[in-house]
């Protein structure tokens, strides 16, 4: 840490170590000590763990050839081209969803799943991964036309034209990605034997 500096030391793959070892000796002082044993924490800290060591185990195997591909490395970069696309994403969602919401207020015990925001926006997830169901939307509603019509242009907008784009931009991050896929690998294997400061 000297070498580099605190802030140069906290890349992604370290602070990832250093969250597996906290979250390791937590669940072990709380499995062995019998502490909370009942509650959600101990779960949620070990499924946390599993995922954990998961990206552990994909940054010292992108070192070999034969599973060079780095995930992390790619979704790094994809993320970081992607963001701010990312956060109107988001905005649209929540408008959405809002919207939603104040449509069905008089209708929240038949439609429940418009009934608070959070659930709302669970519905637009939902339904921009392709699983919108819009027929209940003509169900015991005030305003059912409206309803329709509303669902339908955020199908016709997010989850049609807006995720497409997303993927196309997607796409195109990771050919940038993967053109100088030697390289990295060469600067992976250095990183990972600590004879080279972090990338990127």
């Amino acid at each position: 840490m000297k070498a580099y500096g605190l802030w140069n030391w906290a890349t992604v793959w370290n602070v990832n170590d250093l969250a597996t070892y906290i979250i390791q000796i937590a669940v072990v002082v709380m499995h062995l000590g019998r502490l909370s044993i009942s509650s959600d924490w101990l779960s949620i800290l070990a499924s946390a763990q599993c995922i954990l060591l998961l990206f552990r185990l994909q940054y010292f195997s992108r070192v070999f050839r034969a599973t060079r591909f780095a995930f992390l490395d790619s979704l790094k970069e994809v993320i970081h081209d992607v963001k701010w696309y990312l956060v109107f994403l988001l905005l649209i969602m929540g408008g959405f969803a809002t919207s939603f919401h104040i449509l069905y207020r008089r209708d929240q015990e038949e439609h429940d799943n418009f009934s608070t925001i959070g659930k709302s926006i669970m519905t637009m997830v939902t339904w921009s991964a392709g699983n919108a169901d819009l027929n209940p939307l003509y169900e015991k509603a005030h305003n059912p036309v409206a309803g329709s019509v509303l669902a339908c242009l955020f199908v016709f907008v997010l989850a049609t034209v807006l995720m497409n784009l997303l993927i196309s931009i997607m796409t195109n991050t990771l050919d940038k990605v993967t053109e100088n896929e030697g390289l990295r690998m060469l600067l992976s294997k250095a990183e990972a034997s600590g004879e080279a400061g972090p990338l990127g």
